[in-house]
């Protein structure tokens, strides 16, 4: 599901904002992923993730070109989108350390990518009902799927 949603979100905030703040905002799954860490282990930050998030947070600004213009001029579910698929990067790389199953990681990857695949599908049908995969989108999704399942 995570692994999906940050798929799903991140698309849907490239179509309403800019792509280089879609991918500055996807990116912040850096921090949000530590803050997830230290609630989970119950332990106060330290004082050097408190700096790597804030020179994040700092290169962010930069490199989004937000302290030009502001956030104002970005759409909020944009904006809202692009920070859900980088909660769901997070959670997604936070949660694989901690849930341990019996098999090999060739098969853990098929099975991760394939319920992305279902519920892509569940979440945009129209995929098939438009014809765009029959109609020439299939061969991008099976390389896009296959690098998926190799990383």
């Amino acid at each position: 599901m995570l692994t999906c949603g940050t798929s799903i979100f991140y698309c849907f905030a490239m179509t309403i904002l800019p792509v280089s703040a879609s991918l500055t905002l996807l990116f912040q799954f850096t921090w949000i992923g530590l803050v997830i860490q230290i609630l989970f282990s119950k332990r106060p930050p330290r004082l050097y993730e408190l700096a790597a998030v804030a020179i994040i947070l700092f290169g962010t600004v930069f490199a989004s070109g937000c302290y030009k213009t502001g956030i104002a001029g970005y759409s909020l579910v944009g904006f809202a989108c692009a920070c859900l698929a980088a909660l769901c990067c997070a959670l997604f790389i936070t949660l694989s350390d901690k849930v341990r199953i019996s098999c090999s990681s060739a098969q853990r990857g098929l099975i991760v990518s394939t319920g992305s695949l279902v519920l892509s599908l569940v979440a945009c049908p129209s995929i098939f009902a438009s014809g765009a995969l029959v109609n020439g989108l299939a061969p991008y999704a099976a390389v896009t799927g296959v690098f998926g399942l190799v990383n």
